[in-house]
């Protein structure tokens, strides 16, 4: 396989995985927070910046 075409291919592989990846944590967010509730927004919130803070 020419070195331009794997480029390629692992270009639109990684924009899927980003696209999916995208997908799930909006519909997840969504799905958590209908069922929190708007008194429990505030340690979503907090969870959710630990969580980022901790993925880098």
């Amino acid at each position: 396989m020419k070195a331009a075409k794997k480029v390629f291919y692992n270009t639109g592989f990684l924009y899927g995985k980003v696209v999916i990846t995208m997908f799930i944590a909006l519909f997840s967010t969504r799905l958590i927070l209908k069922s929190l509730g708007t008194e429990d927004f505030g340690i979503f919130n907090l969870l959710a910046g630990v969580i980022l803070m901790l993925s880098f």
